[in-house]
């Protein structure tokens, strides 16, 4: 797609303002249950995870050996890391693909937000978003092991695999392909969009109790604007 024709990111934020300010109460309950589920899990990976971290260490506690400890208590936070991250992946990937799909039904033709907005397509199009977001994260995670500028440019890259699915209703791998097919022949343009979407996120984040609560709603109206105006026929 030409350049020239896409509308700018701050023209796009602009426009998510606008619909945001006008539709707060829809963009509040359709981030509840996203947010609430996120929080709840989390919790309870927690537990997990040191759960694990404990179980790993009780041969060295056992045997009395320092360096069995340490190992077994290595690996099981890698065990449970791991786990937390699955579970918390196929836990969300369904309700924010859901969410994304909505944001953009209601742009397009004034669907009501509501507190089903994040699982009216769950069902459909998880199986997908978890493929995705698996893949999204591993890529991001990995990279951010190398220095982190690996990790930031498969973030980069990868910022319009969700919504490919969410709006287009790709393949994982076709989805994949395409956010970073477009990405490098729009590189200047997916590097304001990406920076909002890195700014908002952030700042949701430093907002007490309502901020991640609306930060997630408002990202993905962004994001499904920015991406139908690059795929205007999906």
């Amino acid at each position: 797609m030409s350049r020239s024709v896409l509308p700018s990111a701050f023209t796009l934020l602009q426009e998510t303002m606008e619909d945001f300010t006008t539709h707060f109460v829809g963009y509040l309950l359709a981030g509840l249950v996203p947010y609430g589920v996120a929080f709840v899990v989390s919790l309870s990976l927690v537990v997990v995870l040191y759960g694990m971290v404990g179980l790993g260490a009780v041969p060295g506690i056992m045997a009395e050996d320092e360096t069995l400890l340490i190992g077994g208590a290595a690996i099981g936070a890698i065990a449970g890391s791991l786990t937390m991250f699955l579970a918390m992946t196929a836990v969300v990937s369904p309700l924010h693909v859901s969410l994304l799909r909505s944001m953009h039904e209601h742009h397009r033709s004034g669907a009501d937000l509501d507190i089903r907005a994040s699982m009216r397509h769950a069902r459909r199009l998880g199986p997908r978003a978890f493929g995705v977001m698996l893949a999204t994260g591993t890529l991001t995670g990995t990279g951010a092991l190398f220095c982190l500028f690996p990790g930031v440019l498969a973030s980069l890259f990868l910022v319009f695999a969700l919504p490919a699915v969410a709006l287009s209703e790709l393949s994982p791998m076709a989805a994949l392909g395409r956010s970073a097919s477009h990405v490098r022949g729009n590189i200047q343009w997916h590097l304001g969009i990406w920076g909002l979407v890195v700014v908002v996120a952030i700042g949701g984040q430093g907002v007490p109790l309502i901020g991640p609560l609306l930060a997630v709603p408002f990202t993905y109206a962004f994001l499904a604007r920015a991406y139908s105006a690059a795929f205007p026929n999906g």
